[in-house]
């Protein structure tokens, strides 16, 4: 049983949380945001990492997929550890 008084407020009703979107972009559109003209994909398989290198005449612009397996973690953790204290 829930009492209400007249003089409380009451709190607004609880919104479904907020799911963050995925957005699919086709290497092409994603290159011209940047104005890139080439670009390699990078797969490490013994430590399952990824990266896409683009570039241009005047820029590079490198990217590393986040971890997502046990290998990626194994190997974040490495680089962690070798990390100078100074960062």
């Amino acid at each position: 049983m829930t009492t209400h008084l007249p003089d409380q407020e009451q709190a607004p009703p609880q919104a479904a949380p907020v799911q963050p979107s995925r957005t699919v972009m086709d290497l092409a559109t994603a290159l011209s945001l940047y104005g890139l003209t080439d670009s390699e994909f990078f797969w490490e398989l013994q430590t399952d990492t990824r990266c896409l290198m683009g570039w241009s005449q005047d820029k590079i612009v490198v990217s590393f997929r986040g971890t997502a397996s046990m290998k990626n973690a194994e190997a974040d953790m490495q680089v962690i550890g070798r990390l100078p204290c100074a960062l």
